[in-house]
């Protein structure tokens, strides 16, 4: 019988040497949303035509159409004789800040809280649970609506309240997370040795959840974007004539046959953005995970 030596231990596996790539999808998507990112920060300068100038002899041009007066419309115009192309251009400026400032704030809320309750435990750990169960139990499109009847629809509004339904998600995570960096060694021997709970909450806690927390921040801005395109599709989110994706698509679906384009291109343009964002999350939570990096 032939015998095999033992394997070396002390030699890294070949896999953990080999150099990892990103995928040609995760690439092309950090393209896609670099371009959509530059078209909301560049668009005075992309296009000159007001998204709110209306020409109703104008209304409804196909694509590439052109006006009287030689002016070309690259995207067609909607029914009031809008510039298509502009308002694509304007509307990714605020689904893009509407998805950024809700993130961050729903991001900062829900880690600080998930972080304590975590941590700490106990009835601290009980009453935010329940708050973000309340919050879950809530159904975000009525509450929306409701807002949107009470004090109007506004930019405002909408953050506030796509806010208030976005910060569970990340409190539930992060606590998880930090129950189980709150049993680790170091943790006990920084009790141990006397360190205050708020400074190993910060000093240890919160910068190992800082990983999960970019991957939620990623996957969550698809979310956003769509729930900020459905409010305004449903006239709770951007008011009229502000252009907004979510709004557009719903000034287009009653004109579907006649003229496509009012829809189709604002509804690509989520399209894009939400799987791009999905995928570079999923590439994030599987680069950072080490369990998922090793295998």
């Amino acid at each position: 019988m032939k015998l095999t030596p033992p394997p070396d231990r002390d030699r890294p596996a070949a896999d953990s040497r080999m150099p990892r790539t990103v995928p040609i999808s995760v690439i092309v998507s950090l393209i896609i949303l670099g371009v959509i990112i530059l078209a909301a920060l560049l668009a005075p300068f992309i296009t000159t035509i007001s998204p709110t100038l209306a020409e109703l002899r104008d209304s409804m041009l196909p694509p590439g159409g052109a006006t009287d007066g030689g002016l070309i419309h690259l995207l067609g115009t909607d029914l009031f004789g809008r510039d298509v192309f502009s308002r694509v251009v304007y509307g990714a400026r605020i689904s893009l800040s509407v998805a950024a400032i809700v993130i961050v704030i729903g991001g900062i809320v829900g880690t600080i809280l998930g972080v304590v309750a975590g941590y700490v435990g106990g009835v601290i750990d009980a009453i935010v649970m329940r708050v973000a169960d309340l919050v879950f139990s809530l159904p975000a499109i009525l509450m929306a609506i409701a807002v949107a009847v009470v004090l109007g629809p506004s930019f405002h509004n909408l953050v506030i309240v796509i806010s208030i339904l976005i910060w569970p998600i990340f409190a539930r995570q992060i606590r998880g997370e930090a129950m189980a960096i709150a049993r680790s060694d170091y943790v006990m021997y920084s009790v141990a040795a006397g360190i205050s709970s708020w400074r190993i909450m910060v000093r240890h806690v919160l910068p190992n959840v800082v990983p999960t927390l970019l991957v939620l921040m990623t996957l969550e801005i698809g979310r956003v974007i769509l729930l900020e395109a459905t409010l305004s599709f449903l006239g709770a989110g951007i008011p009229d004539p502000e252009p907004s994706w979510g709004r557009m698509v719903s000034d287009g679906r009653v004109m579907l046959q006649k003229a496509w384009w009012i829809s189709f291109f604002p509804g690509l343009s989520i399209l894009l953005t939400v799987m791009t964002c999905n995928l570079i999350g999923d590439w994030l939570r599987d680069h950072l995970d080490p369990r998922l990096r090793n295998s």
